[in-house]
């Protein structure tokens, strides 16, 4: 299977591609169903509480990473273009509980998630993406 990780310092990019041998639209809830991303989003040993999501474009969905101690870090992302099954681009943003972007904290621009076919069993798919989106929220932030 594919793993690309791509480096522009020119452009002050950095483009993570994985494929996943599982069913597209398996992918595509893992990604888009807040009681989905609950479950493998926040990397070990956080968890992830979503308090609203709104899988549109122009929606939103807002977010606590939750450490053991129970100290939240809450997070906004903003759907911007959606091609369902395919496709989707957003902006992300460090906010507090009550969705107010934090001005202080950088914004991530432009991240868009793309889907390839292959098939992999479901509990290997939620375990191989967790790092990966790590690498990609905390390299590719502004």
């Amino acid at each position: 299977m594919q793993f690309d990780f791509l480096v522009d310092k020119e452009k002050n990019t950095i483009t993570i591609k994985r494929e996943f041998a599982a069913n597209r639209q398996l992918v595509w809830d893992c990604y888009t169903k807040s009681d989905l991303l609950d479950q493998w989003f926040a990397p070990k040993p956080f968890t992830t509480k979503a308090k609203s999501m709104d899988f549109s474009e122009g929606g939103h969905w807002h977010y606590a990473m939750i450490d053991p101690d129970g100290t939240e870090y809450w997070g906004w992302t903003d759907y911007t273009k959606i091609d369902p099954i395919d496709y989707y681009e957003t902006l992300d943003a460090f906010s507090d509980s009550e969705g107010n972007q934090r001005t202080d904290l950088p914004k991530q621009s432009g991240k868009s998630i793309s889907l390839t076919k292959k098939k992999i069993p479901w509990w290997k798919l939620l375990s191989l993406m967790t790092p990966l989106l790590i690498w990609k929220q905390l390299l590719t932030w502004e």
